[in-house]
């Protein structure tokens, strides 16, 4: 970053490693400076602090951060899984269904660096099929 601190992609690899060794604020702190930066992917970058605030237990972040991505990455089907997936995990089963139906409406598969193989054929049908059972578990209970 010393070396190219006008490249975002210098301070999101920095981000991950600071993550990677459990310097949690020092990672915000490069997202923070990629995001500053003209023309950086700020999709990703938000995706990168929900990754973040999920890992430290903060899910209202979390859910902003990743609310964020799926707002600046349209179209895109992967942002929208990793948030259904992550509300699976909350215990929010329904929400997480209904969240992935949204996922499913976004049919414009790009091979790309936000691209996922989970979020598409098979994997991605499996996934509505356990998730769907989960949030029929969970109307029962309510």
């Amino acid at each position: 970053a010393k070396e190219r601190p006008d490249v975002w992609k210098t301070w999101s690899f920095l981000a991950g490693e600071y993550m990677r060794t459990g310097r949690c604020d020092d990672a915000l702190a490069a997202l923070d400076k990629a995001m500053a930066l003209p023309a950086s992917d700020k999709g990703q970058l938000h995706k990168h602090k929900f990754f973040i605030y999920r890992a430290v237990g903060k899910t209202d972040l979390a859910l902003l951060h990743i609310d964020s991505a799926i707002a600046l990455l349209p179209g895109r089907r992967e942002p929208i899984v990793e948030k259904a997936c992550y509300l699976n995990g909350l215990g929010r089963s329904t929400e997480a269904y209904l969240t992935l139906r949204q996922a499913a409406r976004q049919t414009n598969e790009l091979i790309d660096y936000h691209h996922s193989a989970n979020c598409w054929g098979e994997r991605f049908d499996a996934l509505m099929a356990q998730m769907k059972e989960a949030a029929q578990k969970e109307g029962e209970t309510l």
